[in-house]
């Protein structure tokens, strides 16, 4: 009996074990799905910040190309409008002064910086006689410098304004051109960083979602080790309520047996008192059930054969006492005067002396 309830022991505390463990691995479960849940939000908002990015980069592509082939357009036609009006004014000259024309084809051939002999030009109108010693034609500008003094051709100072400010121009155009190659490669350099921080968020995605992987991989171990423990404990309770069951049925043989018997009553009470209607106290019954259909138990119902032997006496005494006090009170008043005095008292003792020894081995009730 004491290993049946070492037993019970043992599988109540494997119980609550299993039902501890159960709580911690539903809590442990409960905060996997928090946190893939929050992994989940986490990586939509990645997504959607990548998606962003990409439709901003996207947009700023089309704003960039958009503004530089406007740029591009807007400075070609400044350009081709500047080039036109140079040459425009060229003609102009060449038409004004006919025999300078054929100087400044002369010069542009001989190349930059070449000195016109004391001889003169050639031109469409005649010969230009050594009025004018020297000639300095500019290849950018077609201005040219007239040192010494010139009788038939002076200078213009207004051909000569108007050819620096062509000049400022072809310089602005060519600063404006070295613009638009700058503001190409600053173009570049932008479309580099969205590709680099694109690139950056795709690592940081992949990162993400394999971090999220191995967290559902630890959810699936957790939900079947969650499992595995309810099945061990559905199984542990099955084998409790089998063991349960049998002890309830040994009860009711108890019962049944024992009848009107408080053996059981006079030693256990103390500990089942603290479960009644629980588990132990049928233990405690069936612990009486096997100790009475063992040799205990036959001595037991010896001792208690013995008792009613003892008492059935008492009551033959009893029942005389009794038709005297309902017949004669005064008599039994008297008598009982008698029973005060020390002689009866000691003879009384003497004679229920053997049923006191019984009471003292716990042989008779309280």
């Amino acid at each position: 009996m004491a290993e049946t309830q070492e037993l019970l022991l043992q599988l109540q505390k494997d119980n609550r074990d299993g039902r501890l463990r159960k709580q911690e691995l539903e809590e442990m479960v409960r905060g996997l799905e928090a946190e893939s849940e929050s992994l989940t939000g986490r990586l939509q908002d990645l997504r959607e910040r990548e998606r962003s990015l990409q439709r901003r980069r996207s947009q700023t592509a089309r704003v960039l190309r958009g503004e530089a082939r406007a740029a591009a357009r807007e400075r070609a036609e400044r350009a081709r409008g500047l080039l036109e009006a140079a040459e425009q004014r060229k003609q102009d000259l060449v038409r004004a002064w006919p025999g300078m024309g054929q100087c400044l084809r002369r010069q542009w051939c001989l190349g930059e910086g070449a000195a016109l002999d004391g001889g003169g030009c050639v031109g469409e109108g005649g010969v230009l006689d050594g009025a004018v010693p020297a000639v300095r034609v500019s290849p950018l500008t077609g201005q040219g410098q007239y040192f010494g003094e010139a009788q038939d051709a002076p200078p213009h100072p207004p051909q000569e304004q108007h050819n620096r400010q062509l000049q400022e121009q072809w310089e602005e155009l060519s600063s404006q051109l070295f613009y638009y190659g700058g503001e190409q490669l600053s173009q570049q350099r932008a479309e580099q960083q969205l590709g680099a921080q694109l690139m950056a968020l795709q690592k940081q995605l992949e990162l993400l979602e394999a971090k999220h992987a191995i967290q559902a991989e630890g959810l699936r171990k957790g939900a079947q080790r969650t499992e595995e423990a309810w099945a061990s404990f559905q199984e542990q309770s099955g084998v409790l309520q089998e063991l349960q069951g049998k002890v309830m049925e040994a009860a009711a043989a108890l019962d049944a047996l024992r009848g009107g018997l408080d053996l059981c009553d006079s030693q256990p009470p103390r500990r089942v008192q603290d479960y009644a209607g629980s588990l132990m106290e049928e233990v405690a019954k069936a612990d009486c059930q096997k100790r009475l259909f063992r040799g205990a138990g036959i001595r037991l119902w010896v001792l208690s054969a013995l008792q009613t032997l003892f008492l059935l006496p008492l009551g033959f005494l009893v029942l005389p006492l009794l038709y005297l006090a309902v017949v004669n009170p005064n008599a039994l008043r008297r008598g009982l005067w008698r029973l005060r005095s020390d002689s009866a008292f000691r003879r009384l003792r003497y004679t229920l002396s053997p049923l006191l020894e019984l009471r003292v081995r716990g042989l008779l009730p309280a």
